[in-house]
């Protein structure tokens, strides 16, 4: 097999702009409402010179993108402890993409109404329990030389709770979360002739655990933990020719992620703060697979 690749920068120009409205948190009713604006378009990659497999490609690509969102929220406080809330999100996208320099524009519009629904309840000053519900949505697009892929949606279920003990030494925050993809986006390779595409490989779960603590031994000195722990697979493939079987954990996702510090505070003199920090992190293992690469006829 022949891989090589020369390297290469891909930049982009992107302006975002937000406005937001919010009422006043002494009522009894909470709510925010906006509106989004984005404008993102790739400064184009010329690529003369790539070789995959022994298949010699150029590679041009142009993606430019507008969209925007109309949203808001609302939360009424039931009683002092508990408080409930909706939310609903509009977004929409128009893409244009270009995959080579001589080729006709590829458009398309993609849009989605995401809403949102949470429950949070403080059973006392040092415990605070929350659930939400919400929608997630990623826009598709276009390949070079290849076909479309349709957008992404996702549902996500979260239960978790922020706890404080030993008189406020130590603080806890516990989250357990599920989501469910359709249509779930990967990257890979098909044909060796035309690079890497985007495709909708099926639909797929992401179960997962959120940790951390914070443990304030002194009145300098802190320390931290927080890590996480996810299990994910393809629950469906909806592709005759797929790179991926039900039960393949999701691409480059790894399996778990930790870090730890230690945070002293000090002071060099009366009106000079400092302080001295310690971090170690850690990542799990993560997999890539690709099951169409396994084709002899094209030496793969």
């Amino acid at each position: 097999v022949n891989i090589l690749y020369r390297a290469y920068k891909v930049s982009a120009e992107v302006f975002t702009e937000e406005l937001r409205i919010s009422s006043n948190d002494s009522q009894q009713w909470h709510w925010t409402t906006g509106l989004f604006y984005k404008d993102a378009a790739t400064v184009p990659a010329d690529i003369p010179e790539v070789l995959f497999g022994g298949f010699p490609i150029t590679l041009f690509n142009e993606d430019n993108s507008k969209s925007w969102a109309i949203f808001g929220e609302a939360g009424y406080q039931v009683t002092e402890q508990l408080e409930v809330g909706v939310g609903i999100r509009y977004f929409e996208d128009d893409r244009e993409f270009f995959g080579s320099k001589t080729a006709a524009a590829q458009d398309g519009t993609f849009d989605s109404v995401n809403p949102k629904f949470y429950l949070s309840y403080h059973l006392n000053e040092d415990i605070h329990l929350f659930a939400n519900a919400a929608k997630g949505f990623r826009s598709g697009g276009f390949n070079s030389g290849g076909p479309s892929y349709q957008p992404e949606s996702v549902w996500s279920y979260e239960l978790g709770s922020k706890m404080s003990f030993l008189d406020g030494h130590l603080d806890s925050e516990l989250a357990l979360f599920y989501s469910q993809y359709d249509d779930y986006q990967i990257i890979g390779v098909t044909d060796p002739s035309v690079g890497n595409v985007t495709s909708n490989a099926g639909n797929a779960d992401v179960k997962g655990i959120d940790l951390s603590l914070k443990y304030y031994a002194t009145e300098h000195l802190e320390l931290g933990f927080a890590g996480n722990y996810l299990d994910t697979e393809f629950t469906e493939i909806k592709s005759t020719s797929s790179s991926h079987i039900v039960g393949d954990p999701l691409d480059l996702v790894a399996k778990y992620g930790y870090s730890l510090w230690a945070d002293y505070k000090f002071s060099w003199s009366q009106n000079i703060p400092g302080f001295i920090r310690i971090d170690y992190s850690r990542q799990g293992k993560s997999h890539y697979r690709n099951r169409s690469l396994d084709n002899t006829s094209v030496g793969l």
